[in-house]
């Protein structure tokens, strides 16, 4: 998903957002950083916190849950 459409757009320092990503993080009560481009020491390591989550929890709990026949939404994700 293309998190930031346009770089700029409205002034400098001052992005157009995807909406879908700026809803997301309005209704889990986070706030959206932009990285500066082609900064590898910065976007890299939030790439691989990403990795991380989905690789340690993500995956394991989806085939867990696919095994019992259950659907991955929040409140299953909460039970298990």
């Amino acid at each position: 998903m293309t998190i930031i459409l346009d770089r700029d757009t409205y002034g400098p320092g001052i992005h157009r957002f995807n909406k879908g990503m700026l809803d997301f993080a309005k209704h889990y009560s986070f706030r959206l950083k932009v990285c500066r481009p082609y900064r590898a020491k910065t976007k890299g390591k939030v790439e691989r916190f990403n990795r991380y989550i989905r690789e340690s929890f993500y995956n394991p709990l989806a085939t867990k849950l696919k095994t019992a026949e259950l659907v991955l939404d929040v409140d299953t994700a909460r039970r298990y």
